[in-house]
């Protein structure tokens, strides 16, 4: 069942498309489609279903229905896929460097920056420099960007830095576990016992050797 308005199939093939990662990966398998096509030796439909989603089999079949291309016409099938790969492969991209990794939160915050920032479909493609220390860096068509979007990248990282768990500005691993849930504790001092002298004597045959009490470790 088709869950979207085919009229709206491109844009919908297009939100489907937000990291570099998403277009690598929909460009090998238009590529693996054009291949398996061009062999005939499967049905269109059955060849969809292997390489892509239900969705994304949907979206091209809508796409191919609007420019009313018959699934057996192999020639145009394939012009329309190379088509739409080179496409896919020229979208603007939005290169963001930080220093932590980054959360669902803050895709999404960058998300709804360029949605409203810009007035195309943009492809971000991000990258962890963890030299970049509660920093950010923006490239936008090869040149650097200072602007809004920058503020929220550095907030979001310094934010990060500080949380249990996380990467510290020393290079420190710190536990979320220990940090959030373990509150401080001091350790009493252990009472020592006054020096004593032994003498080392050997057992007498046949018995085991038994510790004095002052050689028994202290009970914490």
């Amino acid at each position: 069942m088709i869950t979207f308005d085919p009229a709206n199939a491109i844009d919908r093939l297009f939100s489907l498309l937000v990291t570099r990662d998403d277009v690598v990966l929909m460009s090998q398998q238009l590529s693996e489609i054009i291949s398996s096509v061009f062999s005939r030796k499967e049905d269109f439909g059955a060849i969809l279903s292997r390489h892509l989603s239900r969705e994304k089999k949907e979206i091209i079949l809508a796409l191919l229905d609007q420019d009313q291309i018959e699934y057996t016409d192999v020639a145009r099938v394939q012009r329309y896929l190379v088509a739409l790969r080179e496409a896919i492969a020229a979208l603007p991209v939005l290169e963001l460097q930080i220093a932590v990794e980054p959360s669902d939160n803050l895709m999404s915050m960058v998300e709804d920056w360029v949605e409203q920032n810009t007035n195309e479909k943009v492809i971000l493609d991000v990258r962890v420099v963890p030299e970049l220390i509660g920093g950010a860096v923006i490239s936008w068509k090869g040149k650097i960007q200072q602007n809004s979007l920058l503020h929220i990248l550095k907030e979001e990282s310094v934010r990060q830095n500080k949380l249990p768990g996380s990467l510290q500005a020393d290079g420190h691993s710190v536990s979320a576990l220990q940090e959030a849930s373990e509150p401080p504790q001091q350790t009493p001092p252990v009472p020592t016992a006054p020096p004593q002298q032994t003498v080392a004597t050997s057992p007498a045959p046949g018995r085991v050797a038994v510790p004095s009490p002052s050689q028994l470790p202290v009970a914490q």
